[in-house]
């Protein structure tokens, strides 16, 4: 079988045998084992390994015989023999052929240069193996990425050595039509590219130049501009020849034109006169042939000079507009566009923008943004010709203010809720500084306060209440808030443009307060069994300023001596038994009945001896609420102050109260039936028998800042005296976090028991 070789490489023949005797022979020459250039190597295989099938043991064994070809050459190449020495005497032949990849090692120059009409010869230098008769219809030179015959012709190969050729194309004269990309290319016998190399040729000849426009732009001034071609050489000058109208010659102008230039303003002609131009292009080649624009170019009589009028047309905070008049129309072909400048005004302005502006039919205005606000500017205009890359003067300044913008907020805003609780009055008080950046200047301040009631009856929002406070005041109180609430309150700054700024925002929070009103109560008298008891119907009361926890109902029994009753909340609080007492003095009140929110009820019996619940457990769990309600505030109220004995003092002789049995006290002070009297001894068994070893009862009697848990002594509904006349107050109880808030109803309609009564039959189910 064949095998390809690279040149400069390693290759390897591999062939399978029986045994370990194998004879490797290139023709009829055996290679020798200790060969430098060749090693030869055997190791057994399984049958299986080799692919065969014709043994079935598994355990047959054949040997791989390998021959490595070190570094391949040329001379490598030939016929390679593997034979068996022993069996069937099988052999194995290869033929081994050396190869080169084709490679362009070195060519002519990338880019080259010929002067027209000389000689050019370009040529590439190519690595290749082997060499035959297909090779020269494998070489090709391609012009601009196309084949053509004429290449084929100028095209010619050289065999350096076996691995190495010269392929070259020359010409013997060089025109214009040879400018262009040559490459020499080397394909495959499938016509596909293996390797190439470009080279381009430059034909260098003299320049052509032709005057595209042509424009007078003064009274002694010409503009022109043109197009080159170079003849691949750089231009190195341009020359102007001219002929006044009239003259018969042309002549050069004074001006050597730099040939970098496609455009230029020829001076120094004579006002209104008409002339004729050519062009001259000169490279390292030789100057081209001149061409002359066709037309003639009459100058001008005047210089055409526009001085823009400026004027603002309209401002924001950031930005201002400006506009000018428009150039006359003889004057419009000569203005292309316009420079502007914007200056920060001072004593020495400060430039803060350049902007170029291209004349339009409509003479729109221009607006420079991103200025700062209420800031004031000045603003310079000047006409300017594209042709002559020349500008005319500059206008005169004209000033401009930006507006006033949207102030930041407000700083250092504070907001206090105050809550007096001797007028019960909340208000509100708010201050702020100036806001760090005003943007412009600050006239007043708009305060913007919502109320968001913490009640959970009354969701009611409060507000929202608007102000607004001029410059240079910052703060405001707000008066006759409503308790209980969050307020929120938003402060922003309003410039001279009536621009609300950014808002600064604060909240407090205003604390409980009693209800504003209690809704009057009313009552009755009713019989019940010849005996004499009191209907109470309780108003409905707005928990809106905070959460009532407890309700006390006091009645007074009024004493013919006293002629006119303080205010409820001044008014003495005594027990049952000291206010019916037969030598009570003056008119006070006991707590006839005291209920829980939790327990609300809207109708009320007083008088009957009993709890609005026979409920024990209820009756224990209201009275535990109001308790804690109560904390830290005296249970009955006394205007007196009370003496208490030093401590292991309480005698009989230095006690300025005598300690007398409860049930004495009860049977001495008060005018009990028999009945009442049975139910206040099993209430006050009960109590001493709940009373823990830290408890005095004495203590507790004589100290009204010492709670009881049991209310059956401070709370007690006992039998009314219908000889007497009654009235009674309410009185609401509101928690606030250390305090107990309270506030009173007016005083019932006075009332006699003995008078007609209203009947009624039985009061066991009204729990």
């Amino acid at each position: 079988k064949q095998e390809w070789a690279e040149i400069g490489k390693n290759v390897s023949l591999e062939c399978a045998s029986e045994n370990e005797a194998v004879a490797w022979k290139l023709g009829n020459q055996t290679i020798n084992k200790n060969h430098t250039r060749y090693k030869i190597r055997t190791e057994p295989l399984k049958s299986n390994d080799d692919g065969s099938e014709n043994n079935d043991s598994q355990d047959f064994i054949k040997y791989k015989n390998v021959l490595a070809l070190l570094d391949v050459n040329i001379k490598d190449s030939g016929n390679y023999t593997c034979t068996a020495q022993t069996g069937q005497n099988h052999s194995t032949e290869f033929q081994v052929r050396p190869y080169l990849p084709s490679k362009v090692l070195q060519s002519t120059p990338d880019r080259i240069k010929r002067k027209i009409k000389q000689d050019v010869m370009l040529y590439c230098l190519i690595e290749m193996y082997p060499q035959n008769e297909t090779t020269n219809r494998n070489l090709k030179w391609l012009k601009d990425g196309s084949q053509f015959e004429f290449l084929d012709t100028f095209s010619s190969i050289s065999k350096l050595n076996d691995t190495h050729l010269n392929f070259t194309l020359e010409f013997t004269e060089v025109y214009k039509k040879e400018n262009g990309t040559y490459k020499c290319t080397v394909f495959d016998d499938t016509g596909l590219e293996i390797t190439s190399k470009e080279i381009t040729l430059f034909v260098m000849e003299v320049p052509q130049v032709s005057i595209d426009f042509a424009k007078a732009v003064g009274a002694n001034k010409i503009y022109l501009n043109w197009t080159v071609n170079d003849g691949n050489d750089p231009i190195q000058k341009f020359f102007i020849t001219l002929q006044e109208a009239g003259t018969p010659t042309f002549t050069y102008h004074k001006d050597f034109i730099n040939g970098s230039h496609t455009s230029y303003i020829l001076d120094h002609f004579k006002p209104n006169t008409t002339y004729f131009l050519r062009i001259v292009g000169k490279n390292s080649i030789g100057n081209g042939q001149p061409t002359q624009y066709p037309q003639g170019i009459t100058t001008l009589s005047y210089d055409p000079i526009f001085i823009p009028k400026v004027e603002t047309t309209g401002s924001t905070a950031s930005t201002i507009t400006i506009g000018w008049n428009p150039p006359p129309p003889d004057l419009i072909d000569y203005i292309q566009y316009y420079e502007l400048i914007v200056s920060e005004s001072g004593e020495v302005p400060k430039v803060i923008e350049e902007a170029i502006y291209q004349q339009n039919s409509r003479n729109l205005p221009y607006m420079f943004d991103k200025l700062k606000t209420a800031t004031d500017y000045e603003f310079r205009v000047r006409a300017c010709s594209d042709l002559t890359k020349t500008c005319g003067p500059w206008s005169e300044n004209v000033n401009g203010t930006t507006m006033d913008g949207v102030a930041t907020k407000p700083t250092n805003l504070s907001i206090q809720c105050h809550h007096d609780n001797v007028t019960r009055g909340n208000s509100i008080a708010i201050n702020w500084d100036v806001p760090k950046t005003p943007n412009g200047k600050v006239v007043s301040y708009l305060i913007h306060l919502l109320g968001n009631p913490m009640s959970t009856v009354d969701r009611e929002m409060w507000g929202p209440k608007i102000r607004r406070i001029d410059e240079p005041h910052h703060k405001t109180l707000y008066e006759s808030v409503s308790p209980n609430t969050n307020y929120t309150v938003t402060v922003s700054a309003i410039t001279r443009h009536k621009k609300n700024g950014e808002p600064a925002t604060g909240s407090c929070l205003m604390p409980v307060s009693t209800p504003d009103a209690i809704g009057r109560t009313m009552w009755s008298k009713v019989n019940l069994d010849s005996k004499y008891v009191l209907k109470l119907y309780l108003p409905k009361i707005s928990e809106r300023n905070g959460p009532i926890c407890c309700y006390r109902l006091y009645l007074v029994r009024i004493n013919n001596d006293n002629k006119e009753l303080p205010d409820p909340e001044k008014l003495n609080i005594a027990t049952y038994q000291e206010v019916h007492s037969d030598n009570v003095t003056r008119s006070s009140a006991y707590i006839a009945e005291m209920i829980s929110s939790k327990y609300f009820r809207p109708e009320i019996f007083l008088g009957d001896e009993k709890r609005f619940s026979e409920n024990n457990d209820i009756i224990r769990d209201n009275d535990e609420i109001c308790r804690k309600c109560l904390e830290g505030t005296p249970f009955l109220r006394k205007p007196e102050i009370i003496h208490i004995p030093p401590q292991g003092s309480l005698s009989n002789s230095d006690s300025e109260l005598p300690i007398l049995s409860e049930k004495d006290n009860l049977i001495k002070g008060a005018n009990l039936t028999e009945h009442a009297l049975k139910i206040l001894e099993s209430k006050l068994r009960d109590k001493r028998n709940a009373v823990t070893s830290d408890e005095n009862p004495i203590l507790s009697a004589v100290n009204p800042n010492v709670p009881l848990h049991d209310s059956s002594r401070d709370v007690f509904d006992g039998e009314i005296d219908i000889n007497s006349n009654y009235t009674g107050f309410l009185e609401i109880i509101v928690r606030d976090r250390n305090n107990a808030l309270m506030a009173y109803s007016k005083y019932f309609d006075i009332i006699t028991p003995a008078t007609e009564a209203e009947p009624i039959q039985s009061l066991n189910n009204m729990d």
